[in-house]
């Protein structure tokens, strides 16, 4: 997730800002799941989002 949102970042931002994510709060958020798996908290899954 992580590698498409840089991609789509630094590609395409018009994409990501027409959708109203925010790059940096998308980081935030993936950071904080990866730090639960490795910490044991949460198992590894497949996370796929859908947009209202």
């Amino acid at each position: 997730i992580d590698a498409r949102i840089t991609a789509l970042h630094v590609a395409a931002p018009e994409i990501l800002a027409d959708n109203g994510i925010r790059h940096d709060s998308v980081r935030d958020f993936t950071a904080l799941a990866r730090a639960a798996v490795q910490t044991g908290r949460i198992g590894y899954t497949l996370m796929i989002a859908e947009k209202p």
